[in-house]
């Protein structure tokens, strides 16, 4: 099993690559998401081996139904209702936040001061919707988080250079003052990301954007860009 971690990130987390689950071709191996086509026994499986490695409650985990928005839903007790949305807030101990991803960023935020976690899918529609914005101001507003104590690490995602899009979206990335991220017909995720989390007050030392691009690691990553039909790969935070 191959997992990565941050040392911005001071509790329990971890990003997953494609390696070491059971899953058959085109989900191999490590296909954490039920959605795509996969046998769900073996997406189960996939599950149990991460929570066992990882150390939390497989049946504490809170994953969503990401729907390309900047929806947040905030966790204030146990549930069993998949949530719609594509950010996920708690201060709840044991609960395990997941978000999946196969080209977009999975974006993780720790607030050790207040305690408080969220786990945030930003692809293109989130990082336009501002999405990170909205879940640290969820964070102040529900818990008192100073954006100064947070903290926050960016997985595997799809790197500028493999993501090529259409002048309409780069005409929608001008219109939002995002100018400073498009690079002829490509756009700058990473910058947009940074940008909106500097601007809410979190510091630039407590950002770590994992060097890994889904697309030109695609032996290691899912990538949707890449291969279309195609597992996800997982980012997990808890307290």
């Amino acid at each position: 099993m191959q997992l990565y971690r941050s040392k911005r990130l001071k509790t329990k987390h971890l990003f997953t690559s494609r390696k070491g689950g059971v899953s058959k071709p085109p989900y191999d191996s490590f296909n954490l998401a039920y959605h795509v086509g996969d046998r769900r026994g073996d997406v189960v499986i996939n599950h149990k081996l991460l929570a066992a490695e990882a150390g939390y409650d497989f049946k504490k985990l809170i994953f969503m139904n990401q729907i390309h928005s900047n929806k947040v839903v905030v966790i204030d007790e146990e549930s069993f209702v998949i949530p719609s949305c594509d950010a996920l807030v708690t201060n709840l101990i044991d609960t395990p936040l997941m978000v999946m991803s196969a080209d977009c960023a999975p974006l993780l935020l720790h607030d050790a001061v207040c305690g408080v976690i969220a786990a945030v899918h930003v692809g293109r529609a989130g990082a336009f919707g501002n999405i990170a914005g909205r879940v640290i101001r969820t964070m102040q507003e529900r818990y008192g988080s100073d954006p100064t104590d947070i903290h926050a690490a960016i997985g595997a995602r799809i790197c500028t250079q493999c993501y090529e899009v259409s002048d309409k979206e780069l005409a929608e990335a001008e219109a939002l003052g995002y100018g400073f991220a498009c690079r002829e017909n490509h756009l700058d995720i990473d910058a947009i990301l940074m940008y909106q989390l500097l601007a809410c007050g979190c510091k630039e030392e407590n950002m770590d954007f994992l060097p890994h691009c889904s697309r030109c690691e695609n032996k290691s990553f899912f990538s949707y860009r890449a291969e279309k039909v195609t597992g996800r790969n997982a980012a997990v935070i808890v307290l």
